[in-house]
């Protein structure tokens, strides 16, 4: 098995643009340890066209499973249209500050969409 290697957005992105969902809305989480390399992808929430509810503590819940210390987060914007709404801003900016508490690394969180991708991180939002 080869060992992913995560090193910025754009190897985030590729690790998952071609299995995650463009017709629905989808959450996955990247798990990452101290090197950034990946222990596990996983898929935590598949919703609508238009939404993905989602609790913050089965994002924690996966990353504490899997001995992470960071993760990024990524779910998909099926209508093609890869700005962050006002709501994806708001969940980051506390899942930022639940993972400080809780001493994990929030990485990133991309929003994919079948033209490409948007990074909090390289974007300066968080």
């Amino acid at each position: 098995m080869q060992i992913e290697h995560i090193e910025n957005s754009l190897a985030a992105y590729n690790s998952l643009r071609h299995i995650i969902a463009q017709d629905v809305e989808e959450v996955w989480v990247l798990a990452l340890n101290s090197q950034k390399l990946l222990l596990r992808a996983g898929r935590i929430f598949k919703g609508t066209a238009d939404q993905c509810l989602f609790h913050p503590r089965d994002i924690f819940r996966f990353v504490y499973l899997y001995n992470a210390t960071g993760f990024i987060l990524i779910h998909s914007h099926p209508s093609g249209f890869c700005e962050p709404s006002a709501p994806d801003i708001k969940v980051t900016r506390q899942l930022k500050k639940s993972a400080r508490l809780l001493q994990v690394e929030f990485v990133d969180h991309l929003i994919i969409t079948s033209m490409g991708y948007f990074s909090f991180q390289d974007e300066g939002v968080f």
